[in-house]
């Protein structure tokens, strides 16, 4: 049987950034890089930026839209984050993996060529 849904019902609140150690309720919307999450579990945000990753994977948020956010010229000692897009040389390039960036630039596991 089909599920009929209802679209009054549905209560979403975009809560904007996201940010550390701040509370999410379920349905919230947060940005975070240039994607966009719904809040599935409350839940107060860990400490870090980069531990948003962790509530990820623990299921505390879904994708709700997928972007990219254009972050200019490459820089070492510099945290990216998934879809962040990266100019390098004559290329730009977007981040796979989340990650903090060596002083080096190596294309491999965390960069893809864009364009």
């Amino acid at each position: 049987m089909a599920t009929i849904l209802d679209l009054g019902k549905l209560r979403f609140h975009f809560a904007g950034d996201w940010s550390v150690a701040t509370t999410y309720e379920v349905n919230d919307i947060v940005k975070y890089g240039g994607n966009t999450y719904v809040v599935t579990s409350n839940h107060t945000s860990q400490s870090t930026s980069a531990a948003f990753y962790t509530h990820l994977t623990a299921g505390k948020y879904e994708l709700h839209t997928e972007g990219l956010y254009f972050k200019g010229d490459w820089a070492g000692s510099t945290f990216y984050k998934l879809n962040d897009l990266v100019k390098y040389g004559a290329y730009q390039y977007r981040c796979i993996l989340q990650h903090t960036s060596a002083s080096d630039f190596a294309i491999g596991s965390n960069w893809q060529v864009y364009s």
